[in-house]
């Protein structure tokens, strides 16, 4: 069993690479991406509670609601200072458990593909590479509970390093994480949660799940597979708008509309 950490930004500090987009927005969708984050790692039959690391109050009272554990984040040390508070509630909460680092800005993220990954996971420490490559979305722990996060540029290569093993063959929903508009077009094609689905719809651009939420609390209605086409054109054209936005951020949001 495995006790899953989450660390969350303060949501003005959120998210500062989706150019084009509002503040308000920016926080909007780093929120609603933590929620569909947390939501699928909380049902997960392998994860026996998530703990989320953050400063912020409104990401607090969002995923506690949500039934993750509140910790609290008033270090200097960053995320992987955020990461090692995590590790250290976890293992004060139930020793038994190995702990897993999540990063919390994976809007598609199915709960069997983290299933996979953690029922795939050797006895030493690994971790699972980002789309491109180059990043780490998920870092397992030994069987001792012993982490070693070294998130931030080129993780993945710091993580290859530390002697963590790189996990291979992990579900794309395990691998998207959204730091740029082109990511959040890719991650909207592959699907999203509805949390994060939901936060579009406010900014003005209707998506769709992908092919079937596994885990419950849907609130919001989603285009059905046949209008997908339709849609990945809008997404594409909206990544391109938004692109071309990084000096005027009202372009961003029109093209998402």
């Amino acid at each position: 069993m495995w006790s899953v950490v989450v660390p969350v930004k303060r949501l003005p500090d959120a998210k500062s690479r989706l150019a084009g987009f509002s503040g308000e927005n920016r926080a909007a969708l780093a929120l609603a991406f933590a929620g569909d984050t947390v939501a699928a790692a909380l049902a997960c039959p392998l994860v026996c509670a998530v703990f989320a690391v953050t400063g912020d109050t409104r990401v607090a009272g969002r995923l506690r609601a949500l039934g993750a554990r509140i910790v609290a984040d008033d270090g200097p040390d960053g995320l992987n200072g955020a990461v090692e508070t995590g590790r250290l509630r976890a293992l004060a909460d139930d020793p038994r458990c190995r702990v897993a680092a999540l990063t919390s800005d994976l809007p598609g993220l199915l709960t069997r593909d983290l299933t996979e990954a953690l029922a795939a996971a050797p006895g030493s420490r690994a971790f699972v590479p980002d789309t491109p490559g180059s990043g780490t979305t998920l870092l397992l722990s030994d069987r001792l509970g012993a982490l070693g996060p070294r998130f931030g540029v080129n993780s993945r290569y710091a993580h290859e390093a530390s002697g963590a093993l790189l996990l291979a063959g992990a579900g794309r929903s395990l691998r998207r994480d959204v730091d740029t508009v082109e990511d959040l077009a890719d991650a909207i094609r592959l699907g999203v949660g509805p949390y994060t689905a939901a936060a579009l719809d406010r900014i003005g651009w209707r998506t769709y799940r992908g092919p079937a939420s596994d885990y419950a609390d849907a609130d919001s209605d989603y285009a059905d597979s046949e209008h997908a086409d339709a849609q990945n054109s809008a997404v594409e054209g909206a990544a391109s708008g938004c692109a071309a936005a990084k000096h005027d951020p009202r372009r961003c949001d029109r093209a998402l509309r």
